[in-house]
């Protein structure tokens, strides 16, 4: 009877363990993004891919958030969404403290950096987002 209990809380356990193991970052898609109201979020890659970056509205809404905070994202970002509701814009810093050229995304938009825009590819340094 005791092997069974503990076989079955070995197996729970380790379904559990796999239910929770974070996806790779090869398993990255845009709706890793899209599928979520309210956020400011992120990809590594241009063809939505990679690692992804995701804070909701109220982490990031109304001050400055420098990139360099977050290991790893500095200049990183090839894609941007905002899914944001109620009229936040999203302004995007080639530099740290919210300075330098800047590129807005208004609610519901989402843009990779490639063709005309691909000298924003990885260059988001901080990331401002406004409420109107």
């Amino acid at each position: 009877m005791l092997r069974r209990i503990t076989a079955g809380l070995a197996a729970l356990t380790l379904s559990a363990g796999l239910a929770l193991a974070p996806s790779t970052p090869a398993h990255a898609a845009a709706s890793d993004c899209s599928a979520y109201v309210n956020v400011v979020c992120f990809h590594q890659y241009t063809n939505y891919t990679g690692l992804v970056w995701r804070q909701t509205v109220a982490q990031v809404a109304s001050r400055c958030v420098n990139l360099t905070d977050w290991p790893g994202w500095n200049d990183r970002p090839s894609t941007a969404f905002n899914t944001s509701t109620g009229g936040y814009q999203l302004y995007l810093y080639e530099n740290i403290n919210c300075t330098g050229y800047d590129f807005i995304l208004a609610s519901g938009q989402n843009v990779s950096f490639t063709g005309s825009l691909a000298w924003w590819n990885d260059k988001v340094t901080s990331l401002y987002l406004y409420a109107l």
